[in-house]
């Protein structure tokens, strides 16, 4: 098997990067129309641009391709299962989108985070995976069910063939744990259109030997961009403000950068520079000023800048844009990755505002 990866947004597709580097296997984003990079490449596509995707993914010798989504399963969730079957003229796709590493599951068709339905952003019922595709897509939806999943990896394929058989355009398969999805790849080699997670891409791969390469050093100063605003966001910045030259940002932030930076120009990358979008206790519901924090990254790797942490929704993508950013891809120690940009290689984290624990800022 040789996997091809289309996200439909960055942290998606660095959520990718990281499991697969997690499992020792190399792969590259590759965000400019440039050939896939070394390892499992993976693209970014919304469902308009599924079927170029994959054309770049069969030219770079992909056989089966894994079509990821957000983890609450909002957005279009059907169209871009229907442009996946349609690009690879499969017919038939199997879909499981759980998420063990953030205690996404899957049982009965139905979607739990943290054992509890999940609900709402999509049209319909979120927690109805089968709904929420017969709603959006216009296929329709069978489940294979966990007790199939736990009776072993040719139940499983003799359940797919049945759905596929009764008409069926989307298989959905439950997984509750690492366990089940590692018995889920094992029935998948005869299927090329694939829906799931970063879980799911690193099952497919779990025996692979491609191992990534060390990223190299990337000599210069640290900052961290924090533009999430979650309460574990919150709760890192607060506890990163009693250690590192921190300030908010406003008018007087680049300036006070600027001159952080200066003395730390052509140094080892030493104690980080902290940023945040908003003032410790600000409500979580504060909207991410992504493009403030872009225009700001653009100034400070400018000034010699060559690793920045970056956390938040819409930030990491903003200042990935900003940047010029061609390439992504992870060394063995996540979340780093090597970037491709105009002033040459940069060592970047773009994170989500739940990743990690306390000390996440101060290990930066």
């Amino acid at each position: 098997m040789k996997l091809g990866v289309i996200a439909s947004h960055l942290l998606d597709a660095v959520a990718i990067l990281m499991a697969l580097a997690e499992t020792g296997v190399a792969a590259t984003l590759t965000l400019d129309q440039t050939p896939p990079g070394r390892g499992v490449p993976v693209l970014l596509a919304d469902p308009a641009g599924i079927a170029a995707a994959v054309t770049r993914l069969a030219q770079a010798g992909c056989t089966h391709i894994l079509a990821t989504h957000a983890a609450d399963c909002s957005g279009p969730v059907g169209a871009l299962v229907d442009a996946l079957v349609a690009a690879l003229g499969t017919g038939f796709a199997v879909a499981c989108p759980a998420r063990p590493d953030v205690e996404l599951t899957v049982y009965q068709g139905y979607v739990f985070r943290r054992q509890t339905l999940l609900r709402g952003v999509a049209p319909g019922d979120q927690s109805s995976y089968l709904r929420l595709l017969a709603e959006q897509s216009d296929g329709t939806a069978g489940l294979v069910s966990h007790r199939t999943v736990r009776a072993g990896v040719d139940a499983i394929r003799a359940a797919l063939a049945g759905q596929r058989e009764l008409g069926r355009r989307i298989a959905v398969v439950d997984a509750l744990d690492t366990a089940d999805l590692l018995t889920i790849a094992g029935a998948l080699a005869p299927h090329a259109a694939l829906i799931g997670g970063p879980a799911l891409a690193a099952s497919l791969l779990h025996h692979t030997a491609d191992p990534p390469d060390p990223l190299p050093a990337c000599d210069g100063p640290a900052v961290v961009l924090a533009g999430a605003t979650t309460r574990t966001a919150l709760y890192q910045a607060g506890h990163a403000r009693t250690r590192l030259p921190h300030t908010t940002l406003g008018p007087d932030t680049a300036a006070w950068a600027q001159s952080q930076v200066g003395s730390q120009v052509g140094s080892q990358a030493g104690t980080p520079l902290l940023i945040t979008a908003a003032p410790y206790g600000t409500a979580v519901t504060a909207p991410e000023p992504a493009a403030a924090f872009a225009a700001l990254a653009a100034a400070l790797v400018g000034q010699g800048v060559r690793r920045l942490m970056v956390t938040g929704t819409t930030t990491p993508a903003a200042v990935t844009a900003a940047l010029g950013i061609t390439r992504l891809r992870a060394g063995p120690a996540p979340p780093w990755l090597l970037a491709d940009s105009p002033v040459g290689p940069l060592h970047l984290a773009l994170l989500d505002g739940d990743w990690g624990g306390r000390d996440l800022f101060l290990d930066s």
